[in-house]
């Protein structure tokens, strides 16, 4: 058997209720960009506008899956092998991450043509700004400034901000041990305790107390009161009610702003709706036609979060060469732009998925083993076993 076989036949199976998460997550996405993505409807957008908070379940998310087989690898290593589990850690993230996030920088500089391109600093911008993960910098200083312009990419503002959260979080674990708890901690309380907006402002652009709780679930979950807390009363007949309510309200205060605050507790909702789906024993959504089919569109939300935009530029040229731009057909227009747009990214994100994220991924861990499996040069000492195997966030 290959490397990569093998490293795939290794891997744990997954929580499917994190990846219905990750389903309801890029779906919320799908929903805020909607006005960007087809045609300016602003009563429409008025009912989405609080989906925004998507995001955020996605930061809550991805903390909790990184942490739990991050943290665990890094705990006992000391001297140069610690070093070498954080490159290895460093390298799967690059795998995971760069190579679909580029496909489709790519993707939409063939969809502008040398035209399109030529002269076009507003794209050449993003992409830069994309490519070497500053992007929340970028996007928030078109935010704050009316004379600056972003016009595509803005997808990638999250990723960058993550990024950013996971070049730093191996340095804190060095740095602080065993008060890593305590650092995190204080890193989501005082961004939760802080008045914050979405796209405004820069603590909106470096909002990372979802992550934070994301982490401090994942270090909680090895603890015994974690077993204790666990919700066994959804399993009776309030089960998937909860669940429900909790998502309802998570949209609900994104979109109305209750009070000034209400970032924070967006992020609470949010790790609240993890928590349940941590256990992976159908507190969020039992096993049925509904959960495979989220299942399905989790594992694939990391290109659905990137591909949304090149998806929908194809839907509007394809509809250009369909409908005129006056045309007094509108309600069709937006139908069928939105069906060749769903249709478009279904394709395009299944064919990403299987030729660039699997593989990728699956590279990515063999070399990460390669390195970390370095044979270590005198003096060198591990004190903990390899890297507990599974799913990359």
């Amino acid at each position: 058997m290959s490397d990569i076989a093998t490293a795939a036949a290794n891997h744990d199976h997954r929580n499917e209720e994190i990846e219905v998460l990750r389903a309801v997550a890029v779906l919320f996405v799908l929903l805020h960009h909607y006005r960007g993505l087809v045609v300016d409807h602003p009563d429409w957008y008025s009912y989405v506008e609080g989906m925004w908070s998507g995001v955020d379940l996605f930061f809550c998310i991805s903390g909790y899956v990184i942490a739990r087989s991050l943290l665990p690898a890094l705990a006992n290593q000391i001297g140069m092998p610690f070093w070498r589990e954080v490159g290895a850690f460093w390298i799967k993230r690059w795998y995971r991450i760069i190579p679909a996030a580029w496909l489709w920088i790519v993707a939409l500089m063939v969809l502008l043509g040398p035209n399109g391109l030529k002269h076009n600093s507003v794209f050449w911008y993003d992409a830069f700004a994309a490519i070497f993960q500053y992007s929340n910098f970028h996007f928030y200083r078109c935010a704050v400034d009316a004379r600056l312009h972003c016009a595509s990419l803005q997808p990638y503002w999250s990723l960058s901000l993550e990024e950013q959260f996971y070049l730093l979080i191996p340095l804190a674990v060095f740095l602080f041990r065993k008060r890593l708890w305590l650092v995190v901690l204080a890193l989501a309380l005082g961004q939760m305790l802080l008045e914050r907006h979405h796209w405004t402002g820069l603590s909106g652009f470096l909002r990372t107390d979802a992550i934070a709780l994301g982490v401090l679930l994942a270090m909680g979950s090895r603890e015994p009161a974690y077993r204790w807390m666990e919700p066994t009363a959804l399993k009776g007949p309030i089960g998937g009610v909860v669940p429900f309510l909790l998502l309802a309200v998570f949209a609900v205060v994104a979109r109305t702003r209750p009070f000034p605050l209400y970032m924070g507790l967006v992020a609470v909702l949010g790790i609240t709706l993890v928590w349940l789906a941590s256990y992976g024993r159908g507190y969020l959504m039992g096993p049925g036609i509904l959960r495979s089919v989220a299942v399905k569109i989790g594992e694939r939300s990391f290109s659905i979060y990137l591909a949304q935009i090149v998806c929908f530029v194809v839907a509007r040229k394809i509809m250009a060469g369909i409908l005129p731009a006056d045309t007094p057909h509108l309600t069709l227009k937006l139908v069928l732009t939105i069906l060749i747009g769903m249709v478009t990214l279904a394709v395009l994100v299944e064919a990403s998925y299987r030729w660039v994220e699997v593989p990728w991924r699956r590279r990515g861990r063999v070399v990460a083993d390669r390195f970390r499996s370095r044979q270590l040069h005198p003096g060198e000492v591990s004190n903990s076993p390899s890297e507990p195997k599974g799913r990359p966030a």
